[in-house]
């Protein structure tokens, strides 16, 4: 059997509505985003298959971050004491 080294594959595969549920959109955008090849697939027998990495990367990608709530810019301040999280923990 030929091995294969691509990492996005190393945590399998899932079915495009469990894609769609992960994100939170329809499968119909699922299909667009196949076809647009913003997402890849497999087609495996007659079911299309999308790497668990790839899902998990778009989502990961289209993080915002929220506006604070007194309208000042929060992306360039430090953490005001010690006890913040690290970004560090969530690597």
């Amino acid at each position: 059997m030929t091995e294969f080294n691509n990492p996005i594959l190393d945590d399998g595969f899932e079915r495009v509505a469990d894609a769609a549920r992960f994100l939170g959109v329809s499968r119909s955008l699922i299909y667009k985003l196949l076809n647009a090849g913003v997402l890849p697939s497999a087609k495996i027998g007659n079911s299309r298959r999308i790497p668990t990495r790839a899902v998990r990367e778009l989502a990961a990608a289209s993080l915002t971050q929220q506006p604070r709530c007194d309208g000042r810019d929060n992306r360039n301040e430090e953490a005001a004491d010690d006890t913040a999280a690290s970004p560090e923990l969530f690597t």
